[in-house]
């Protein structure tokens, strides 16, 4: 999910098999994943935003999750 949803550049490789079929050679944290992580960081941002995932019973897509941080992290600089 984090590499079709553009926070990881990387690859599912199926070719070594075994037990566990998939490997997930990650390579890079792109910039929206720099964007994410730091948003997340902050305590008060965060604790915002677990509150409000919360009344979706605390389960959120990644997509959603990110404009939720961004609209967080917009409203607190207007301060």
């Amino acid at each position: 999910m984090l590499i079709d949803d553009g926070l990881i550049e990387g690859r599912v490789s199926d070719e070594i098999g075994g037990k566990y079929p998939r490997h997930y050679v990650i390579q890079r944290l792109t910039s929206a994943g720099h964007d994410f992580l730091d948003a997340s960081r902050n305590d008060t941002i965060w604790a915002k935003f677990k509150k409000r995932a919360a009344k979706f019973g605390g389960s959120l897509s990644i997509p959603v999750a990110m404009e939720l941080l961004k609209t967080l992290l917009k409203d607190q600089l207007k301060l």
